[in-house]
């Protein structure tokens, strides 16, 4: 599983997902950062793999929130392929590999 960068400064990249938690923010590394998106907290939001074909998303009480399928999530939530998720200015769209 994994998502594709649809929009922000990332945009084209496809990120692999799994087991290990994956957290997006400004102070993260590598594909964290989602090429500098300037919308990022410091830390905003995780995703890690629960099993093939599930993810789950978490928002880290960031300040502009994190968005799946255009709704605000306040608890971790699961998705699947398809689904959308927004942080920052970035848009991912969950994939299968």
């Amino acid at each position: 599983m994994g998502v594709l960068v649809a929009t922000g400064p990332a945009a084209g990249n496809r990120i692999p997902v799994d087991y290990e938690p994956l957290v997006f923010g400004r102070s993260e590394r590598g594909n964290g950062t989602l090429g500098d998106d300037p919308e990022l907290s410091r830390r905003h939001a995780c995703l890690s793999l629960l099993e093939p074909g599930r993810a789950l998303v978490e928002d880290l009480d960031s300040t502009n929130g994190t968005f799946v399928n255009d709704r605000r999530i306040d608890a971790p939530t699961i998705v699947r392929a398809g689904d959308v998720i927004r942080i920052g200015n970035t848009t991912l769209h969950v994939v299968e590999p």
